[in-house]
């Protein structure tokens, strides 16, 4: 049982508290913010120390598209693909440290590939960070050929992933499918029909 309870109380002295180090407002906010960049800097050196963020797939060779993902979303991600049948076929950046991104491995993805599309649930938190950070290197000179980022809208007016209402691998395959379909990638084969079986598939599953 808690030693402090509501049988045991105690009385807290403000005049005691060491506001510097616990209380986290204005106008103390002012000096933690000053030292942001740092610590970020330090939090990308960690994860490349760790390798948090992998390039999977990547084989060399210059894709239409390739794919950003993070979390649950991944696995969701490698579930739709696997049932299309093209897993493996592009590469994917799976992201183990969300924010601040760190721009060597989204930079390496984009040198890559024509088009990235961004896999994540509800929001855009990853996408809009991608945007900015190919916008600022291709700025610095930094990349050859930018690529276009997607996510919530796709290509040729096709709808994008869902900003409400959570992801899972079946919406992945009717919206990555139909962009496949309309939408295809010279430099990856993929068998028309059992795509158009599993977009099928899944579009009546979720009719009823």
């Amino acid at each position: 049982y808690p030693r402090i309870n509501t049988r045991a109380k105690f009385s807290i002295n403000p005049d005691t508290l060491p506001l510097d180090e616990t209380v986290l407002l204005p106008p103390r906010t002012n000096v933690r913010e000053a030292d942001l960049p740092v610590r970020f800097e330090a939090l990308r050196q960690a994860a490349r120390r760790l390798e948090v963020n992998r390039l999977l797939h990547a084989n060399g060779r210059r894709t239409r598209y390739g794919f950003l993902a993070s979390g649950l979303a991944y696995c969701y991600l490698e579930h739709a693909l696997a049932e299309l049948g093209l897993r493996g076929r592009w590469p994917i950046l799976k992201l183990g440290l969300t924010y601040p991104i760190d721009p060597p491995p989204v930079l390496a993805l984009a040198g890559q590939v024509e088009e990235v599309i961004v896999v994540e649930e509800r929001r855009g938190f990853l996408e809009a960070q991608v945007t900015q950070l190919v916008k600022e290197a291709s700025q610095a000179g930094g990349l050859a050929r930018v690529p276009r980022i997607w996510g919530k809208s796709f290509p040729s007016g096709l709808a994008g992933l869902p900003e409400v209402s959570g992801l899972n691998p079946s919406i992945l395959i009717e919206r990555l499918g139909a962009l496949l379909l309309t939408a295809p990638d010279p430099s990856v084969a993929i068998e028309r029909a059992r795509v158009e079986q599993e977009v099928a598939k899944s579009e009546a599953t979720r009719k009823g």
